[in-house]
């Protein structure tokens, strides 16, 4: 960002919390250790943040209705852009580390 923090810091920070968010959730409400229960509850978490990450390039793509929320509420038209940024940013440093591990 302009003066706040770097974006690879923030997508570093997003992808620990949506890891977090993912599993210590699953994680604290297991009681019996059901695997078919964990991975769908994994495949729901990843689900939802695709389509939050979807609808919110699809928000970023609107520019008259992106200038009319800055009126509004200026900080939530940076806050989505800097979510989804980071989310991207996070995604790619993983899938560029699995290359690179399965690579060696």
């Amino acid at each position: 960002c302009e003066r706040g923090l770097p974006l690879a810091f923030s997508a570093a920070v997003v992808a620990v919390l949506q890891l977090s968010e993912l599993l210590l959730p699953l994680m604290l409400l297991i009681h019996a250790p059901d695997r078919k229960f964990f991975i769908s509850g994994i495949v729901l978490k990843f689900m939802f943040w695709k389509i939050v990450t979807r609808s919110g390039e699809a928000a970023l793509s609107m520019k008259g209705v992106c200038a009319r929320v800055d009126r509004f509420v200026p900080c939530l038209h940076r806050s989505i852009r800097l979510l989804i940024f980071a989310n991207q940013m996070g995604r790619d440093i993983f899938v560029s580390t699995y290359i690179l591990l399965s690579m060696l």
